[in-house]
């Protein structure tokens, strides 16, 4: 059951773990199909939060 949690938000979740599966890019909070994201190293954390 998906008590609390919008459609939107649980589709925007399955989004980033299959953009995950497929590119090993991990997915920040709020992040949307087709937006950049970054690998779990902490040179590409620093370039991704540096650019938002």
């Amino acid at each position: 059951m998906l008590h609390g949690r919008s459609i939107r938000e649980c589709l925007r979740v399955i989004d980033a773990l299959q953009h995950f599966e497929e590119q090993g890019e991990v997915c920040s909070m709020g992040w949307q199909k087709g937006e950049k994201a970054m690998t779990a190293e902490h040179q590409s954390v620093s370039d991704y939060l540096s650019n938002r």
